[in-house]
């Protein structure tokens, strides 16, 4: 895969994650179309991605950022 092909994993329960790449994850803006968390390497993007994206989702910075940011409109 291109490092800046992105593509969309179904089995994701987070409902701010848009799409990702092969080193970076793209979530709903905070600040513009995207929040994009860029990795080291594939990875320590899939290990994040596992904890967070397709588990506990509350627990990731991001998410939290969102909500707070859905609560304050």
């Amino acid at each position: 895969m291109n490092s800046k092909t992105y593509r969309e994993d179904s089995y994701v329960k987070c409902p701010f994650y848009k799409k990702e790449s092969f080193t970076e994850i793209r979530c709903v803006g905070i600040i513009g179309t995207h929040t994009t968390s860029d990795f080291r390497n594939k990875t320590k993007k899939e290990e994040y991605k596992y904890d967070f994206c397709c588990g506990n989702y509350h627990g990731c910075p991001i998410c939290q950022e969102i909500e707070k940011n859905e609560e304050a409109i």
